[in-house]
């Protein structure tokens, strides 16, 4: 059995800096996640997002989390839940079994971690150098279990959306 699914992985970037005298860190994603088929009995991953990041500072983060927007119920952030399609998460929705995961890639200047998503913020990149225009891959992976719910409803999709926060530290 195949779980087909439209994810739409939404980007939000939340750029974080101090006062003028202060280090300062821009950052954007680009990419996306169009179509994923997600394959139960595997880890199904997308390597098509890229985080560039420009900072004065020496040492910096970037973190991630789980958005939990639209009335996405708190029990379910991490995880990927059932949308409708057009505007809204459905009344009683189907949800992955697993957590997201989203992996920072190393770089030069930059170390990269994991981070499986949550309502809280966790680190996923940490630089060591100032960086102009900084490209890292990012990896998004997410577990599918026979268990979890193959969706039939047309235009439904799983969804998630992750929030990325850099700090200049």
């Amino acid at each position: 059995m195949i779980i087909l699914a439209i994810p739409v992985v939404l980007l939000v970037v939340l750029v974080c800096s101090g006062p003028v005298s202060a280090a300062t860190i821009d950052i954007s994603v680009s990419g996306d996640i169009p179509d994923m088929t997600l394959t139960p009995g595997s880890t199904n991953e997308n390597t098509s997002v890229r985080l560039n990041v420009t900072t004065d500072a020496t040492t910096w983060t970037v973190s991630v989390k789980d958005a939990s927007d639209n009335a996405k119920p708190d029990t379910y952030a991490g995880r990927m839940v059932e949308w409708d399609g057009t505007s809204a998460y459905v009344t009683t929705p189907a949800v992955l079994g697993a957590n997201m995961t989203v992996t920072g890639t190393t770089v030069l200047g930059s170390s990269g971690s994991s981070a499986t998503l949550s309502s809280a913020d966790q680190i996923i990149e940490t630089g060591t150098a100032t960086v102009t225009s900084l490209e890292i891959p990012l990896t998004f992976a997410q577990l599918v279990t026979y268990t979890d719910q193959r969706l039939t409803i047309p235009n439904h999709v799983y969804r998630i959306v992750v929030t990325f926060t850099g700090a200049a530290v």
